[in-house]
């Protein structure tokens, strides 16, 4: 079971999905983009390989995080989406 999933865990309510490529600021335990064809994306200066349509994940926090996502489609690549999902209340919150 993923900590998140106890019944007895403090959630956060994460930014809400966006459609096609998005870059801004988020509150979430993780983002994840919905990628289509072949090439890279750069995320927050790291690049990551797309090799199939899918969900990847772009960036993923122990608990639930204020940042920003610097989302950059390669040529190829057609993003759909962007999802976030809920993380955990930091301690003490």
């Amino acid at each position: 079971m993923r900590a998140e999933d106890d019944p007895d865990a403090q959630i956060v309510v994460p930014t809400p999905d966006a459609a096609g490529p998005w870059s801004g600021p988020y509150v979430a335990g993780a983002a994840w983009a919905i990628l289509d064809g072949r090439g890279h994306v750069r995320v927050n200066g790291r690049e990551i390989a797309v090799e199939h349509p899918g969900a990847y994940e772009l960036v993923t926090h122990p608990v639930s995080t204020e940042a920003v996502l610097d989302l950059e489609v390669g040529d190829g690549v057609e993003c759909i989406g962007v999802c976030f999902a809920p993380g955990l209340a930091p301690p003490g919150a």
